[in-house]
This record gives structure tokens, sequence and C-alpha cells, in this order.
């Protein structure tokens, strides 16, 4: 017999060389275990998220347990073995409640009053049924408690559902409403994304303020578009093929304009930048209330470009933004509400 020919189907063809990992099962279909893996992988990885997005992920907690051992010794029958049983349930039902073990210790005997007289003789009545009356309370409230957090998961449940299955036929206020409505249903105390919304108004309540009182300070009048800016602005016609327009990221995110003096302060003069090999040959332009940017890190996102000119906006007229995508990637125009303001933002 040649023993040559049997060989493990785990051993590799070269010889002095480890076996390899098989990561798929046998068969080749992927198991339960790495697909499980693999999806915690990309999401670790993933960094593009948004409060909107984070808002929308439902959210479940799991009370902490412990598992408690059946007293039952010995032969037993099947009545006494459910009778346990079903008072092991009820007190883990007394514990979610927040009943401590004296207390439902207490609660589990009131129900036998000459168990609680023989237990607790010494004990005042008038405290004994005070106390009892506490305890009958939290169990109340616990039990309403534990019912309005079923139904508040069922209806976040059937909400989500709804959502996944009509999706493309509401619009993207409805959603963002219903799905408000719902998170605020519910809310956490102690959960920091139940105090993301009241953070974002403070914080857009402070923006605004400020430019109010920059706009009463330093009154500016907004000019009539010319025909230089009408050949000098990009065509929108291509903007209208690429289909629907994607969501306005400001909407979920607050822009916090960038501070004057650090603008200054970073800023390099015409005579700084043509020392630069790179740019020796640059030259500014005729002079125009549309900006050209380029040479833009590939994931520069218009809200970078609105902290740095959202301080030229004004109430006729406020600043637009297009940041081209593709293979014009790194580039980007900015429409501001007069020659002036592109002057000085320039």
């Amino acid at each position: 017999m040649n023993y040559d020919s049997l060989r493990s189907p785990y051993e590799d063809d070269l010889h002095g060389q480890c076996p390899r990992k098989r990561l798929k099962g046998e068969h080749g279909t992927e198991t339960e275990s790495e697909r499980l893996l693999q999806e915690m992988l990309t999401k670790q990885l993933d960094t593009r998220f948004s409060v909107k997005h984070l808002s929308e992920q439902q959210k479940h907690f799991t009370a902490a347990g412990n598992y408690v051992e059946l007293p039952v010794a010995g032969a037993r029958s099947l009545d006494e073995y459910k009778a346990v049983d079903s008072r092991e349930q009820e007190i883990q039902v007394l514990l979610k409640c927040g009943l401590t073990n004296d207390e439902i210790e207490l609660y589990l005997q009131s129900k036998d009053s000459a168990m609680v007289k023989q237990k607790h003789p010494l004990m005042d009545p008038v405290m004994l049924d005070s106390r009892l009356k506490h305890i009958e309370s939290k169990v109340k409230n616990g039990q309403k408690f534990i019912e309005n957090a079923c139904l508040d998961q069922l209806k976040s449940e059937e909400h989500f559902a709804y959502l996944g299955i009509d999706g493309a036929g509401t619009s993207s206020l409805e959603t963002i409403t219903c799905t408000e409505s719902s998170s605020s249903q519910t809310a956490l105390p102690k959960d920091p994304m139940s105090h993301i919304a009241e953070f974002l108004q403070r914080l857009m309540e402070r923006v605004m303020s400020r430019r109010r009182k920059k706009r009463q300070t330093e009154p500016e009048h907004c000019l009539s578009h010319t025909n230089e800016d009408e050949k000098q602005a990009p065509d929108k016609s291509s903007e209208c093929a690429e289909g629907k327009r994607r969501p306005d990221p400001t909407i979920y995110h607050a822009v916090v304009p960038l501070p004057e003096d650090e603008i200054t302060a970073e800023r390099l003069g015409l005579d700084e930048i043509k020392k630069l090999p790179r740019f020796h040959d640059y030259s500014p332009g005729c002079e125009s209330q549309v900006l050209y940017l380029k040479n833009l890190h590939h994931k520069t996102d218009i809200r970078e470009l609105m902290a740095l000119f959202c301080r030229f906006d004004e109430e006729a007229c406020p600043v637009k933004y297009r940041l081209l995508s593709g293979k014009l990637r790194g580039q980007a125009f900015i429409t501001l509400p007069n020659v002036q303001a592109a002057k000085k933002a320039l």
C-alpha cells in the first residue's frame, strides 16, 4: 500500500509549510460567525456617519441578569417543580420593578398573614402596613414602566419596518419628523444621543445671533448678477443631468465660522505665494464675485468651505457653493454677494 497517497485534506501540498487557513465553511459557504465578524469589521472601519444616521439607528439595551439555580434537590414531582419555577419567575419580575431582596421576601410573605405574624412577631403592625403599601406602590409603578417600555419597543419596530418598506415614497422631512417623534418617546436621560438636538439648536442660535450683530455693524448691499458672472459661473445643465440633488449636509450638521484673526494669521500674501516653486506664476485674475478654488484635498467637505466663507453671507444674497466631484475633484466655485466681498475673501 502506498501511504503517500493517504494525505489529510488539511495538509498543504508543499512540505515544510503550515496548512492553509480555511475562510469559508466546509462547502465553500460563509458561516454565521464569519458573517458577524465581517459586519463588525465593516462597521468599525466605516467613518462616513452623520447625526441623522446615528439618530435613526435603533437602540437596544439588555438589562443585566444573574443565573439563579433553582433550590430543588432530590426527587421532586412535576407540580413542585412548577411551583418553584413560578416563584423564581415572580422574583425576577419584582427585581425588575426595583425591589430589594428584603422587600421581595416581605412582599411574598404578605400573601399569607399568618406567616407574616410568625416571621415578624415584634414588628409594629402600623409600620408593617405602611411598608407593605410602599412595596405595593413600587410594584405597580414598575409593572406600568415595563408595559410602557414594551409598547414603545413595538411602536419603534413598526415604525422602522414601515420606513424600510415605503422609504422611497416618503419625503426626507416626513422621515426626519417620524424619526424624531419615535426617538423622543424612547429617549433615555443618560444617553448622549438624546441631547444632540438640543445642543444643535443652541449652537445654531448662537451662530445666527453673531451673524445678525455682524450685519448690523457692517451693512452691505447686494449687487445684481452681471453678464460676466453668467459667463464665469459653471453650467447648471450638467447639474440637472446628474438626477436628484444630494441632501444638503448643513441641515443635519452645525457649521461654525472660523474666527477672523485665525484666517488673517494663516493667510499668505501675493508675494509669499509666488515664492513657492509650484505657484511662481500665480495671478489673481480679473475681479469678479465668483472665486475659483483648486488643489483642494480630495476629502474636503462643503461644510469646511462654509466655515471659511459664511461670514460674507447676506440675507438677500447668501454665498453659493459648488464643490466638483468625479474627475474634477479638488475644485470648487464660490459665488459671493458682490465684487468687494470676493476681493476681501481672496
